[in-house]
């Protein structure tokens, strides 16, 4: 529920593979060896799930979840593929995209740590208002509003709260 509104539920639509564009700031890169499995898995079986994807103007659509599928798919020379067609903006993009990379098992400490930081930067974005502390009128207690961004990520990515609260980019800036 958004503003008081229910969202529509997505629906899976085919969409050509040449109006799928993949965003500058993309994390995590597709990998030569899954995207070779699964060129081989979807030329047997077909595209079993679909990519995730943001609409854009003039038809055009942004890759949220799925790059290793999409670049399977454009191998093997697919015109078109099954997506998920989501009506976010592009932060909201990032959000997804970083969540859903978050519940890979295969990613490396610095990855999960770059899309835990990408989660925590886009949530703080969203909800000014929360971050340290946040505005209270006097005498409101600081742990009113009990919402916090590491409560965004599903599982908590194999992380305590304790390392969560410590993300910073800086930390990152050096590699």
């Amino acid at each position: 529920m958004e503003n008081g509104k229910e969202k529509a539920p997505a629906e899976i639509t085919m969409i050509p593979t040449s109006k799928i564009t993949i965003c500058d700031d993309r994390l995590r890169a597709a990998d030569e060896s899954g995207v070779t499995a699964l060129m081989n898995d979807m030329a047997a079986n077909g595209l079993t799930q679909a990519i995730e994807v943001r609409a854009l103007k003039k038809g055009r659509y942004e890759l949220i979840d799925g790059g290793h599928r999409l670049e399977a798919a454009l191998r093997l020379v697919w015109l078109e593929v099954k997506a998920i067609v989501r009506d976010c903006t592009a932060d909201e993009a990032r959000m997804r995209m970083a969540l859903a990379n978050l519940t890979r098992a295969e990613l490396t400490m610095l990855d999960r740590a770059l899309h835990v930081w990408r989660v925590k930067s886009v949530w703080m974005k969203q909800h000014p208002d929360r971050q340290h502390g946040g505005y209270r009128t006097e005498g409101e207690c600081q742990f009113a509003a009990a919402a916090t961004w590491t409560e965004a990520i599903p599982g908590k990515a194999g992380l305590s709260d304790r390392t969560l609260g410590s993300v910073d980019i800086r930390d990152f800036l050096w590699l």
